[in-house]
């Protein structure tokens, strides 16, 4: 399969990679929590940001409105 080379697609992407190089997020906490699937084990680092009721998540939220809303 050939791909074409848009030169569009490709100045959007570059401009996308530029953008996300220049966003400060905040530091975000990690709290390691392993889910059993099937005997496969997986940690989830962000799992506490899930529970989106929480005064940990909500202060995050907060944290990163700025950051969002500057895209």
């Amino acid at each position: 399969m050939k791909i074409k080379k848009n030169p569009l697609t490709i100045i959007f992407l570059l401009g996308t990679i530029l953008l996300n190089a220049q966003l400060k997020y905040p530091k975000t906490k990690k709290n390691p929590v392993i889910d059993s699937y099937h005997t496969i084990e997986i940690m989830d680092n962000y799992q506490w940001l899930e529970n989106t009721a929480t005064p940990e998540a909500v202060s995050y939220t907060h944290l990163t409105l700025p950051t969002i809303c500057s895209v």
